[in-house]
């Protein structure tokens, strides 16, 4: 049997091919590792997950890390925290000015995403994270994500985002 030039180069190629597609696998594997070996829990989130016709929603609990990572976990004893809803909040109803004026920067800066629904303000231990809710939404899915503000240089980050539930509960872990 002859080896010809033709055949050396389809070879190389298809060896080449899988060496690289190797190599990527090798890559993703070691950043999702190293990813999850350097995260920290940050929060605790009950989800809503809606029930299909007959059947009752479900309360899913997770624990979300600073990466925006989250992961089931079994059920926590839910802490009294402040919450206040956004989609229907009433300046004239509150006593503590700091919280009006604080929610009145999360309302603009929600109005600024496309297709948002505010849902509601946390306050755990002076820190303040609130939930959005797709619009979009239908049926038995949604997509929630929950944002945290920062008084002092009234800033806003995006923490984690949920694909198919909606938020019910958010503590500080």
């Amino acid at each position: 049997m002859r080896i010809t030039k033709t055949k050396v180069i389809i070879f190389c190629s298809v060896a080449l091919s899988v060496l690289i597609a190797l190599s990527a696998i090798f890559v993703i594997k070691y950043t999702k590792k190293q990813r999850i070996a350097t995260r920290k829990p940050i929060l605790k989130v009950v989800s809503v997950a809606k029930g299909m016709f007959a059947l009752p929603s479900k309360d899913i609990y997770y624990i979300v890390y600073d990466n925006g990572d989250y992961e089931k976990t079994q059920p926590f004893h839910l802490k009294e925290i402040e919450e206040y809803p956004l989609y229907d909040f009433d300046e004239t109803k509150m006593q503590d000015d700091k919280i009006v004026k604080y929610v009145e920067i999360i309302i603009n800066y929600a109005n600024k995403i496309p297709n948002s629904l505010l849902n509601n303000l946390y306050v755990v231990d002076d820190k303040y994270f609130f939930d959005v809710h797709d619009e979009r939404s239908q049926g038995y899915k949604y997509q929630s994500t929950i944002y945290e503000y920062f008084p002092n240089d009234n800033t806003i980050e995006k923490v984690v985002e949920f694909k198919n539930y909606s938020t019910k509960y958010v503590e500080l872990y």
